[in-house]
């Protein structure tokens, strides 16, 4: 099955903390029926996500937290789906972030 992958800082706290966002969603969850029924609210699994906290001096031990779930909001911008995602993490809120996961072909585009 074939997979996107991509990646984000996301801050957290102060200004020089934050964690890398890694993951990875399966291609086949972007189809016609998904675009046609943006914006909408539900459900997406990340895969393979890893952490890495840097404080500005020195990057922590890297931590996976395994398959994540978590509410999104979809919605499509300069041919790119973004899902605003909230998780959190070490017991504090993060988000709503805005991930950058897809490139949306012009022809799926002309189809919604």
């Amino acid at each position: 099955m074939p997979r996107r992958d991509f990646e984000t800082p996301i801050p957290i706290g102060g200004s020089n903390s934050s964690f890398l966002l890694k993951g990875s969603i399966s291609e086949t969850e972007l189809d016609a029926e998904l675009l046609a029924d943006l914006p909408l609210l539900g459900k997406v699994t990340l895969t393979h996500i890893r952490g890495d906290v840097r404080d500005g001096l020195a990057t922590h031990n890297s931590f996976n937290v395994g398959l994540w779930s978590g509410t999104v909001e979809c919605t499509i911008h300069d041919d790119w789906l973004f899902v605003a995602l909230t998780a959190g993490m070490f017991g504090q809120s993060i988000g709503p972030v805005k991930v950058r996961l897809f490139y949306i072909p012009q022809q799926l585009l002309a189809k919604l």
